[in-house]
């Protein structure tokens, strides 16, 4: 197993570059494209398996809008300085498994043996320029959140799961407001709620902590992946993640 870290609730994953200098990598499944602080020479490598960032094949229409400056800022927020961001390129190329409690991850590309719970996990391809050979794609998922059915974009980049704020109900009861980042809409505003349980596919993560801004809402236009939520990381910190991109299958135990 490799090592992996939560840092003020950020999803770090550490390897090396090709002289064996350690790398600290934000996992983050809502970043279309790996993007790094400064330019590799080479792959990046996760024990045995190396992953080759490939910025080549995406065209420089997202890497106006994805670029190093972004990595420090992002690393400023997190509290450390990081080397990059793995985005959905890398979830792509491979399996992940990942025990949050033990601080260890291992990657296959190979398929991975999946629990009996997992869920099915749509694909949606995201804008890319027509020359590029590589596409990404954001993985949405259904879920229910008390008595209300979910479509969720997997994003564990965001430190909370987060609603539609019409989907707040009377069973939500408001904790306090918050300060949220992202990097397209930067610094905003968010509602915390403690939610009723949350069902995955056939397992139970019982009660949430959620959160709800009208300003996520508008900036993100839910409605253009036919999804009304966020399944963020602050959901999966109890147990293991099982993401398969090739398999079409996520799972949370």
């Amino acid at each position: 197993m490799l090592r992996s870290e939560i840092v003020n609730n950020h999803w770090i994953l550490w390897a090396e570059d090709e002289e064996g200098i350690e790398l600290a990598l934000l996992a983050d499944t809502g970043m279309p494209v790996t993007t790094m602080k400064n330019p590799l020479g080479g792959k990046i490598w996760f024990g045995e398996l190396a992953f080759d960032p490939g910025q080549n094949l995406v065209g420089q229409m997202l890497l106006q809008f994805f670029s190093g400056d972004m990595v420090e800022d992002i690393g400023f927020l997190i509290g450390m300085p990081i080397d990059g961001v793995l985005g959905a390129d890398f979830f792509q190329a491979c399996d992940v498994e990942v025990d949050f409690a033990k601080g260890a991850f291992s990657l296959s590309d190979g398929f991975l043996s999946l629990p009996e719970e997992s869920v099915e996990v749509d694909l949606f391809e995201l804008p890319t320029p027509s020359e590029t050979v590589k596409s990404s794609h954001a993985p949405v998922v259904p879920m229910r959140l008390g008595n209300q059915e979910l479509r969720a974009f997997v994003d564990t980049g965001s430190m909370y799961t987060m609603v539609h704020t019409s989907l707040v109900a009377d069973d939500f009861q408001f904790v306090r407001t918050i300060r949220e980042f992202h990097p397209v809409i930067g610094w905003f505003e968010a509602s915390l709620y403690d939610a009723p349980e949350l069902i995955l596919g056939g397992g139970n993560l019982g009660v949430q902590r959620v959160a709800a801004s009208k300003a996520f809402d508008n900036a993100l236009r839910f409605e253009s992946l036919g999804t009304n939520a966020i399944l963020g990381l602050q959901t999966c910190l109890n147990g293991r993640l099982f993401l398969s991109y090739r398999q079409k299958r996520m799972a949370l135990r």
